[in-house]
């Protein structure tokens, strides 16, 4: 048996001495999830709820989970839940917005956007992730590009950048956006020379 199956097994008898522990579920249901097992995290996050029903915590990782299956409905029926329990912390609302966009609908999206924030333009992950799962590189871009110009010793925007337009694409931006990174950062020359090698032509 594999580390993680045996932790999984020990997980599940610690839930049955105490069943009525919702941590310990939570727990449960995020080792199914990392497994893959979706069918058992849902259940099991599903339990947690009913023991503890209005902890957003809880609604949030069943969005996780319905989000790693690709039901995106069921995440972003999730995530709105979460969110309209308390409408005051901004990464609940990033996860509603996402959970728009991944469902096909951007407008909603952008609308809980501006009014919880003034603008489309935000510094979160999991939007530009839900963007770019829908190959809507046109909202990638800015938002990675804002990034960029806020982290400009950041690595990380660039190559996300690099390859959005890679994979439109736009291979001479993506080269300009790489040869930007050895700029401000000269220490990364010899990696980024490859992968601006590897865009060929």
């Amino acid at each position: 048996m594999q580390v993680a199956e045996a932790a999984v097994v020990q997980m599940e008898k610690q839930v049955e001495i105490l069943p009525k522990d919702a941590r310990l579920r939570v727990q449960l249901a995020t080792a199914y999830r990392t497994q893959g097992d979706f069918e058992s995290a849902m259940r099991t996050i599903k339990e947690a709820q009913a023991l503890s029903p209005l902890k957003q915590s809880l609604i949030l990782e069943e969005g996780i989970i319905a989000l790693q299956a690709q039901d995106y409905e069921a995440a972003r029926a999730a995530f709105m839940r979460a969110y309209e329990l308390d409408t005051s912390f901004d990464d609940l609302a990033y996860y509603a917005a996402a959970g728009d966009i991944l469902a096909g609908d951007k407008a909603a999206a952008q609308a809980l956007l501006v009014e919880r924030f003034g603008t489309t333009t935000v510094d979160s992950n999991i939007v530009v992730l839900a963007y770019y799962e829908r190959q809507d590189y046109a909202e990638v871009i800015p938002l990675l590009r804002d990034r960029m110009r806020r982290e400009p010793l950041n690595e990380t925007p660039y190559l996300q950048l690099s390859s959005v337009y890679a994979e439109s694409g736009r291979i001479e931006e993506a080269r300009e956006v790489l040869r930007a990174l050895i700029e401000v950062r000269p220490e990364t020359a010899s990696q980024v020379m490859q992968l601006i090698e590897q865009l060929g032509t």
